[in-house]
């Protein structure tokens, strides 16, 4: 503290000795320095041009490597192949690949931040941005045996489409295990693929791959093998539409597809602003300059996407009634809070940030990666003639796939032991 009171003392002493003469008094700037408005932003060359070079700099997680991946919390698993990949290294706690395994988009060798992206130019420029040397998925396929799956501790989430999660209570959710796909919140049909989703729209000139044009996904199927296909009983669609596969080719070069992950929406400000009200003072809690509640935020969201409000209801309903619990119990509200953040912003990146700043990272059951099994009532031609949301199915379960176990450590990621010991005033992270 003396050495603080010491720091402030003598820049009290130094403004006061400056006095009130302007900045550029003292600072020590050539003439010609001064760039007029009409100059900064004439083309881009100048100031503009600037600004391109600090986009060009930052690294796009999607385009990162062939398989980039980017979901490390309890929300994603790849198949076996992809074990070399960063998702895996974090559930084996290797926290160190993300500067050892050259595929992650915090460290790769050969960085380069002048480097851009034409495929007539350098084919490999998307690969050469990444985070620290700067400072700065899907399915059908035939040559790919990684894919990012939705794990189904993190699917189940996705809870009704009155608002209330899945483990409410089956009277108020409406939620029922033997017709486990129906009236669930509307963003689980948008985000996610599940049994029998009509999966291929092209013809399929192979008579004997007819099979995969509507999903198998229950226990057994054809699309739940381990090394090449579903783990989980889930795929993902959010961020690649499902038509990006073999026989449809949206995936293919003339179909233009680009994906684009984003590092911040309205959504987003909409979840820390009730994150950050709730804290304070639950569902009611607000900002002084704003006049939504930490209820009222959510509860935006939800309406938008045809969702019941917090506490239950329909879509349209300002308030939710059928559980009130939800509003007036802080701790309840608060987990109703992650939980539209999770749902809002799955796989988008968040989730082990979050997990890591609500220091759950380590605790059960967010410890814990999920398979999804049951076995079908309905016939195939079901699937064909009728909506796959109201298959009847029995045995609806959940098996562990695997266990992470983390310790205290994990809230870090290690540095580079190369930096750390360029000097004593920059330790390694604890724990590493």
């Amino acid at each position: 503290m003396r050495k603080i009171y010491r720091t402030l003392l003598c820049g009290g002493l130094l403004f006061l000795s400056l006095g009130f003469s302007s900045c550029e008094d003292y600072l020590d700037k050539e003439a010609d320095s001064t760039v007029s408005e009409e100059e900064a932003f004439k083309n881009f060359r100048n100031f503009q041009g600037f600004i391109e070079e600090i986009y060009n700099c930052i690294p796009d997680k999607e385009k990162n490597n062939y398989t980039t991946s980017w979901n490390w919390g309890d929300d994603e698993i790849f198949n076996p192949e992809g074990d070399s990949h960063m998702t895996h290294q974090v559930d084996l706690g290797n926290f160190r690949a993300w500067s050892t395994n050259n595929q992650c988009w915090l460290y790769r060798n050969g960085s380069d931040p002048t480097a851009t992206y034409h495929p007539n130019d350098d084919g490999n420029a998307k690969f050469k941005h990444s985070l620290w040397p700067h400072a700065w998925y899907y399915g059908l396929v035939e040559h790919d045996n990684i894919i990012h799956q939705p794990t189904a501790n993190y699917v189940n989430l996705y809870g009704m489409k009155n608002g209330l999660p899945l483990s409410e209570d089956e009277a108020k959710s409406g939620f029922n295990k033997n017709y486990p796909f129906r009236n669930r919140d509307a963003r689980f049909y948008h985000d996610i693929v599940f049994d029998g989703f009509q999966y291929v729209n092209a013809a399929i000139p192979e008579q004997d791959k007819e099979f995969l044009r509507y999903c198998t996904l229950y226990t057994g199927g054809a699309m739940r093998a381990v090394a090449n296909a579903s783990r989980t009983g889930y795929f993902i669609q959010k961020l690649v539409p499902h038509q990006a596969n073999k026989y449809d080719g949206l995936y293919n070069w003339s179909g233009n597809l680009h994906t684009y992950l984003p590092y911040m929406r309205l959504a987003d400000i909409y979840l820390m602003y009730a994150e950050a009200c709730a804290a304070v003072d639950g569902a009611s809690g607000k900002s002084t300059n704003f006049g939504k509640t930490a209820e009222d935020a959510i509860n935006t969201l939800r309406k938008r996407a045809g969702v019941g409000p917090v506490g239950g209801g329909e879509p349209e309903d300002e308030k939710g009634t059928l559980c009130p619990e939800y509003i007036s119990n802080p701790q309840k509200f608060m987990d109703e809070v992650r939980r539209e953040r999770a749902v809002e912003l799955s796989f988008e990146g968040f989730r082990f940030n979050d997990l890591q700043r609500w220091l759950l990272l380590t605790e059960a059951p967010y410890t814990i990666k999920t398979s999804q099994e049951f076995e079908r009532v309905e016939n195939e031609d079901f699937y064909k003639n009728n909506d796959p949301a109201e298959a009847e199915v029995r045995n609806f379960r959940e098996v562990t796939i695997l266990k992470r176990v983390f310790g205290t450590k994990h809230y870090w990621f290690p540095l580079l032991d190369n930096d750390v010991y360029l000097y004593a005033e920059f330790p390694q992270n604890p724990g590493w």
